[in-house]
């Protein structure tokens, strides 16, 4: 398995701190140390200065020395020096502090966001008093929106591994079996198949239960005439799938196959639209307007979708508020549904990668839904 390669993404990061004009940023979010340098353990962070010249500093733990330097090697990481501490020598946020100062830095971006209230004290703490920290406001997210190839690939590979799980696992729903056994089901398939992990905890939830939009499994049975939803990911290299399917047991209502049908419209008229230049408020409301046809707008409670990457979710978010264009690469869900509370519910998602004219899908599972 060939790793992600991190090339320039420091670099990239550099050029957009110089037109921002700030001096340095401090990165604590794991995502976004693994998504700049490759490193996956769970210590490491990085402290990237705007100025050409000088070196990132990456710093780890003697736990992680060794893997910090195959794997920065490894992913081509730009220009980063590698700080190992130990249990004798000075703390973590000592060594920024002290590389802060050494270089003149007058203002520090920091992931406030990601940082508790007692590391933001010790921060300051370690900072002379003419340091100002400044909250980064998802700078590096921001450079994350955009996937390369080797990214669209890791993803696209995650996608045919929970789909081909699905598929192997989806007969079962016949079986009289439990929610919590299918998914356990679902997710060993998804491992035996080449995840590195699940993407969440898969939700599953027949029934009434259905209309749970994040109804997580039970021991409750899944028998004749449940609706069911399932919504599941795995990850491969880092990057996240995520897929709804619904399900009926059985022949399903005339009411029940009304709104699978008006879901699955929607779905179809905002991938139509779904590509460069679109506006997530307009994919959004593309999808309210088929649901609004039989008065059910209402019962569709959250957004459209969102972005996939290291994260499952992920700028960009697309819902009425989001008024910013999609851009080539993006990966993002489409997941139209419709909740009534105490009967059932459908939603159905899928994983698609923005190009020029058009999404193409990366979860490709059927959606024949009803099972006999």
């Amino acid at each position: 398995m060939r790793p992600i390669k991190t090339k320039n993404r420091i670099k990239v990061l550099k050029n957009l701190l110089q037109q921002r004009k700030d001096e340095a940023i401090f990165i604590s979010k794991r995502v976004n140390v693994r998504y700049l340098t490759g490193f996956t353990g769970s210590n490491g962070s990085l402290l990237v200065f705007a100025h050409s010249d000088l070196p990132s500093i990456f710093f780890t733990d003697g736990r992680y020395g060794e893997q910090a330097t195959i794997e920065l090697t490894d992913s081509d990481c730009d220009d980063t020096t590698i700080s190992v501490s130990n249990p004798q020598g000075p703390k973590l946020l000592e060594q920024v502090g002290s590389e802060v100062l050494r270089h003149d830095i007058r203002n520090l971006l920091i992931e406030a966001s990601d940082l508790t209230v007692s590391t933001l004290e010790d921060i300051r703490t370690f900072l002379a008093t003419h340091i100002s920290t400044v909250p980064s406001q998802g700078i590096v997210e921001t450079l994350r929106r955009k996937k390369d190839d080797t990214e669209i690939y890791a993803i696209e590979r995650a996608c045919e591994i929970a789909d081909q799980a699905l598929s192997n696992v989806k007969g079962l729903l016949l079986e009289r079996v439990s929610e919590r056994d299918f998914a356990i089901e679902l997710e060993y398939q998804m491992m035996k198949l080449g995840a590195d992990e699940r993407s969440f905890a898969s939700i599953v939830a027949s029934g009434s239960r259905s209309s749970l939009p994040h109804g997580h499994p039970t021991q409750k049975t899944i028998t004749e005439g449940d609706i069911v939803v399932v919504d599941f990911g795995a990850t491969f290299m880092g990057y996240h799938s995520d897929c709804t399917r619904t399900y009926s047991i059985g022949e399903p209502t005339a009411f029940a196959a009304e709104v699978f049908e008006l879901v699955s419209e929607a779905q179809r008229k905002v991938i139509a639209l779904t590509k460069e230049n679109a506006l997530g408020k307009t994919l959004d409301e593309t999808a309210r307007d088929v649901l609004r046809t039989k008065d059910l707008e209402h019962r569709f409670n959250h957004g459209l979708g969102h972005g996939v990457g290291l994260e499952i979710h992920e700028d960009p978010f697309i819902s009425a508020r989001n008024e910013s264009a999609l851009d080539l690469g993006y990966v993002i869900t489409v997941e139209p549904g419709v909740y009534i509370p105490g009967e059932f519910g459908v939603r159905i998602e899928d994983t698609l990668v923005v190009t020029k004219e058009s999404a193409r899908a990366l979860t490709k599972i059927d959606k024949d839904w009803i099972l006999t």
